[in-house]
């Protein structure tokens, strides 16, 4: 069967669960708490239990980020689910990110974090380990990828199952060590009170960036730069960390503070460089946070170190490439050189204002 993916919902049951209709239930021959494979378009297979909901549509599955990344899919993309048959696990060999690796002894809580999980090999899966050393007692939560099990690729972890840790740290999974509710992994489910401002925002940038083709076959000019503007703490650095993610676009951070230098021409370099590297991993985002520091009306003086014109000569140098997209953030935006705020550069802008009273209750429900 083939569903189109949403992120979870802040009422439903639990991030480890995934939610489905009753008729879609019912369509698979499945009861609440079984299990189904999901299979991305590129073959990437997640296992997650399942549990239906009486206010989600058919052809609709709820799931949480990272059986969406182990499935290779993003939020609005199709999946194919099936029932699976999964055998308790004699072994699983799991593979922790780098930086765990150095002998701690964890064995004891990640034992106890697996069981009664669902697991196909390659998928990740988020674990809350603790220390069982007296000086340190913390607890952290990780994602480990599952890399062999037995009898086979897909288990059911049992109280009897010997864990193993591979030698080798997944070195891919360190970026998002305590992602869990981090923003190293912010997804759009993260984020509350801004569905209409997101919804802009990803038809703006992630479309044409995941999809050039079909703006090519339209004859559509995609946006070349987004200004983001509104009060501190609004979620503007959010929603781009969550583009990033969702849509596994690269994003070079430019600080606007930090990129200027005491004189014009290195602060062009400096630009340059981060424009260059953005392009060397394309599908990119340049996100340049607090632009107001480095674009500010120009001053013509011999020693000004504003970054106004190295910056719009990056941006129409950059204008024909389609995968490249420039977002600016700022909360002065009336102090920007209108140079930047004109066709061909910022030439959307997107309000990410204080949220209303409902906005509030689901930033609390998150």
């Amino acid at each position: 069967m083939e569903l189109s993916v949403k992120p979870l919902a802040d009422h439903d049951p639990g991030r480890g669960l995934t939610v489905v209709s009753r008729q879609t239930l019912a369509e698979l021959g499945l009861d609440s708490g079984d299990f189904f494979l999901v299979r991305g378009s590129d073959g990437n297979r997640a296992v997650t239990q399942v549990m239906p909901s009486d206010d989600i549509d058919d052809g609709i599955i709820r799931t949480n980020d990272l059986v969406r990344r182990t499935a290779g899919v993003a939020v609005g993309e199709p999946v194919t689910v099936e029932p699976v048959e999964v055998s308790p696990a004699d072994s699983v060999t799991v593979a922790l990110p780098k930086g765990f690796d150095d002998g701690t002894d964890f064995d004891l809580s990640l034992r106890e974090e697996l069981i009664s999980r669902a697991v196909v090999v390659g998928q990740v899966v988020p674990v809350t380990l603790r220390s069982r050393t007296v000086d340190d007692p913390a607890r952290r939560t990780v994602p480990v990828r599952i890399t062999a099990a037995s009898p086979g690729d897909i288990v059911l972890v049992r109280d009897w199952t010997r864990i193993s840790v591979a030698p080798q740290p997944a070195e891919e999974l360190s970026a998002a060590v305590d992602s869990i509710g981090g923003s190293a992994g912010v997804t759009f489910a993260d984020i509350g009170g801004l569905d209409e401002e997101i919804t802009q925002i990803r038809e703006t940038v992630e479309l044409p960036l995941c999809s050039p083709d079909a703006f090519d076959r339209l004859g559509v000019e995609p946006t070349n730069g987004v200004l983001l503007y509104g009060p501190p703490g609004t979620g503007k650095r959010l929603i781009v960390q969550a583009i990033s993610n969702e849509a596994d676009i690269h994003v070079e951070t430019v600080s606007g503070p930090a990129i200027v230098s005491a004189n014009r021409s290195e602060t062009a370099d400096r630009l340059r460089n981060r424009f260059e590297n953005a392009a060397a991993n394309e599908p990119a985002v340049v996100f340049i946070d607090e632009l107001h520091a480095i674009a500010g009306t120009r001053d013509d003086t011999e020693d000004s170190t504003d970054g106004v014109g190295p910056l719009v000569s990056l941006m129409d140098d950059f204008e024909a490439d389609n995968r490249l997209v420039v977002i600016g953030t700022t909360t002065q935006p009336e102090t920007l050189d209108p140079a930047l705020r004109r066709s061909g550069r910022f030439d959307t802008e997107i309000e990410i204002g204080v949220p209303d009273r409902d906005g509030r209750e689901e930033i609390l429900r998150i």
